[in-house]
């Protein structure tokens, strides 16, 4: 006999649900093995940014669950989730079950100038990779953040000057907001990245850039970045 359309969303709901709660038991394994899908909500979301953002979610989709298999009768199911219910449990299992990481997502060639290099360089540089910020270096270490803001503010103070006669290391001190940047390391996932950023925009404003290195040290080779329009996807409202 064929499935009903109510009987399969049904069945896709609870195969994506059974996957979530899986999961967290196999996170939460080691602290209560008899603990409720709740419970284990309460106890993985201060440590797991995914959980954290859809804890609200997950415990309305356990109603739902409830629901489900306890209204049962032989091949029918009297509350059943709406198609969009199911598409939104299957996108937060696999948020879950294997959310992105910043790499591959966010690799890229990291462009960088040192404090010696002239204003021009810079200038060019940004102009010609379409970037509003660039870290300066020293060595493999990031030592701040030249951004446009910046170099806009510091030339308004100046008089009629050469951008070739001004190194990166006499703007440096003039930077409003100094050591503004974070690092990552390559396993960390969106939804970290997103938190750390979420983090500075409620305090109202916002890093110039995450940098990604494999292990979240400075001073490791930079494997990609991160600015606020790369993320702003993955954040919530």
């Amino acid at each position: 006999m064929t499935m009903s359309e109510p009987m399969k969303t049904a069945e896709e709901f609870l195969s994506a649900f059974n996957a979530i709660e899986h999961q967290l038991k196999k996170m939460n394994e080691k602290e209560d093995r008899w603990a409720t899908f709740a419970q284990r909500i309460t106890a993985l979301k201060n440590r797991n940014p995914v959980i954290r953002r859809y804890s609200d979610d997950l415990l309305e989709f356990a109603e739902l669950r409830n629901a489900i298999v306890h209204s049962r009768r032989k091949d029918t199911v009297i509350a059943y989730p709406t198609k969009s219910t199911v598409i939104e449990i299957n996108r937060i299992a696999q948020d879950l079950l294997n959310p992105q990481k910043v790499i591959p997502l966010f690799g890229r060639e990291v462009l960088a100038v040192s404090e010696d290099q002239k204003l021009s360089d810079v200038l060019r540089l940004m102009t010609s990779a379409n970037i509003s910020q660039v870290p300066v270096i020293r060595g493999n270490t990031v030592i701040e953040v030249l951004n446009g803001n910046s170099i806009a503010r510091w030339l308004g103070h100046q008089e009629i000057i050469s951008p070739g006669d001004v190194a990166v290391a006499d703007i440096l001190p003039d930077i409003e907001v100094k050591n503004n940047y974070r690092f990552l390391g390559r396993t960390a996932s969106v939804f970290d990245a997103a938190e750390l950023y979420q983090q500075t925009l409620n305090k109202g404003w916002y890093a110039d850039a995450f940098f990604i290195t494999d292990n979240g040290r400075n001073g490791q080779k930079l494997l990609g970045i991160v600015v606020l329009e790369d993320i702003a996807p993955y954040l919530q409202a």
